[in-house]
């Protein structure tokens, strides 16, 4: 009986979990087909008015993620705004979907008799494993794929934003995941929009190139079915392109530019030449200063790569000049990209020290979350952001001073933020500290777009 009690007891913990993963998973799958038939209205209703249809699909990137308004402001609707309603854009794209359910979009897509299919994919294949691999059927459980995600998004924060400013490789960087192996490493080259090669250590390379592969196997899929189907294929690359798989995944995309019967729209260079200089010639000059390079990408991208609605007009720009070219949009006047940008007025928070030692103020929005860090002359990242200064060493330096050195504070109707130092932090600054403020605004972790202050010294004797 003591035996078995034990025993009675782990099988109860064990079918509760099942119980417990299969309830949270059917409640994920009903909350995806209700998606789905809602935005089977407009599938249905494609091409009745007699315009030609543009089916556009992909992951996250084309849905509209973090969008208030994903159905209007993501770069499909935007697409057929630039034709004036020349075209009926339909949107498949679906958060989470790697290339082999990309294609399953342009098969979708195809039954409509679109003139034209616009694809993008290739990010989720960095942590999806194809049907039949990995965990088998498991593969496919919505729960499954979250917690892929999830390791992945962890592998991932030990090399992200470790680029210089603009965009450009520090000096021959090695990226780490521990002190142990080496993860990455970039090495600078001549020419080209990102001057800079990956080099991937053999098991990273192995694994890299399996997903390249199946990748290029669903892309040439996608090719084959649109041109049987006597649609023209169009293929995007992200507008994202800093991060080291985002432009790995650009250059595949770029080896598909003469190939015939696909398309190439290159979205990827005019997030650097918006964050360098708002222009393809300023985008070769030195790079701006940290926090207008920051500011300047907040307008365009979220904290973990999806467009803003701002960055999804110029990438609808770059598709509406490849759709006109491609003889669809027939009274489309291509214009630059990047001129929706560059009406928007970049504004830098600043922070300043206020009358006492330990209160500081920063003018920024209303409704942001402002953080306010300590460091010596350097650089560091902190939340994923570059940043100016060195506050890793006052972690070294006992008694370690932590970031945020004063609580997060909200930014106010005015859009100010006041922050005040705990006194034993204070107790434990020196002179010849510096302080920055990051900010983050509209919205919470991923969805947030990360900007920073001007650095300033910290007076101790104010």
């Amino acid at each position: 009986m003591a035996i078995r009690k034990p025993i009675r007891r782990a099988i109860t913990v064990v079918v509760a979990f099942v119980f417990a993963i299969a309830l949270i998973e059917g409640t994920l799958q009903i909350y995806g087909a209700a998606a789905r038939w809602r935005s089977d209205a407009e599938f249905r209703n494609a091409g009745a008015d007699g315009r030609p249809v543009v089916v556009f699909c992909g992951d996250s990137n084309m849905y509209g993620l973090y969008l208030e308004n994903p159905e209007g402001a993501a770069m499909p609707k935007q697409v057929e705004a630039l034709s004036n309603g020349e075209i009926h854009s339909i949107n498949l794209g679906m958060p989470a979907a790697p290339s082999w359910v990309v294609l399953d979009q342009v098969k979708r897509g195809l039954t409509l008799k679109p003139a034209a299919v616009v694809a993008r994919t290739g990010i989720n294949n960095t942590w999806q494993i194809p049907p039949g691999e990995g965990a088998g059927i498991f593969e496919n459980l919505i729960i499954v794929r979250m917690l892929r995600l999830k390791l992945f998004n962890r592998s991932v924060e030990s090399k992200r934003n470790t680029l210089g400013p603009g965009g450009r490789p520090l000096d021959d960087v090695e990226f780490k995941i521990d002190d142990k192996r080496s993860e990455m490493r970039l090495a600078a080259r001549d020419g080209g929009v990102a001057p800079f090669e990956i080099r991937r250590p053999p098991d990273e390379k192995v694994k890299f190139d399996r997903a390249s592969q199946k990748m290029r196997d669903d892309i040439d899929a996608m090719a084959a079915a649109c041109e049987k189907a006597g649609a023209k294929f169009i293929l995007a690359s992200y507008l994202e392109g800093y991060h080291l798989d985002f432009e790995s995944i650009r250059s595949l995309v770029m080896e598909y530019e003469h190939r015939p019967g696909v398309l190439v729209a290159d979205c990827s260079p005019y997030l650097r030449m918006a964050v360098n200089g708002a222009s393809a010639a300023e985008a070769t000059m030195p790079p701006p200063p940290r926090e207008l390079e920051l500011a300047r990408r907040s307008y365009l991208i979220t904290r973990d790569c999806h467009p803003t609605a701002l960055g999804y007009a110029i990438e609808a720009r770059v598709v509406a000049a490849k759709l006109a070219e491609a003889g669809i949009l027939k009274h489309y006047k291509s214009e630059d990209p990047l001129a929706p940008f560059a009406k928007a007025e970049i504004e830098i928070p600043k922070l300043r020290q206020l009358a006492t030692r330990f209160a500081f103020e920063v003018i920024a929005k209303p409704g942001d979350k402002v953080s306010l860090v300590a460091g010596i002359p350097g650089e560091s990242i902190y939340k994923e952001v570059n940043i100016p200064i060195d506050y890793k060493s006052l972690q070294l330096r006992p008694p370690a001073i932590m970031p945020p050195v004063a609580p997060v504070a909200d930014a106010g109707p005015g859009g100010r933020a006041e922050l005040v130092i705990p006194e034993k932090t204070l107790n434990l600054l020196k002179p010849g500290i510096k302080m920055i403020a990051l900010i983050e605004r509209g919205g919470q972790f991923g969805a947030a777009r990360i900007l920073i202050t001007n650095t300033i010294d910290w007076r101790p004797g104010r």
